[in-house]
């Protein structure tokens, strides 16, 4: 059976799609839009529920808007990695 943390995760998932990538992805089908942010998948888990859920939805939020994107960049370093 699901946890109460799964419900409250969807209900996260929903309201990111909701109120952050469907502004964005409305945007961008109207002018270039580029969406910066900072890499956080590559350290420790952190130890709080909250942060934990936080670090997922970022990721989330980025795989969603890779997935739309006409090309994605990786900048690490000052060295950029064309993704897509």
């Amino acid at each position: 059976s699901r946890g109460l943390g799964d419900v409250y995760k969807r209900q996260a998932v929903k309201r990111l799609d909701d109120d952050f990538l469907a502004p964005l992805f409305t945007l961008s089908e109207k002018k270039r839009t580029a969406l910066i942010a900072r890499e956080i998948g590559c350290g420790v888990v952190p130890l709080s529920e909250k942060d934990r859920l936080w670090r997922e939805l970022h990721g989330a939020a980025l795989a969603k808007a890779a997935a739309k994107a006409d090309s994605v960049i990786r900048l690490f370093c000052g060295l950029p990695e064309r993704l897509k």
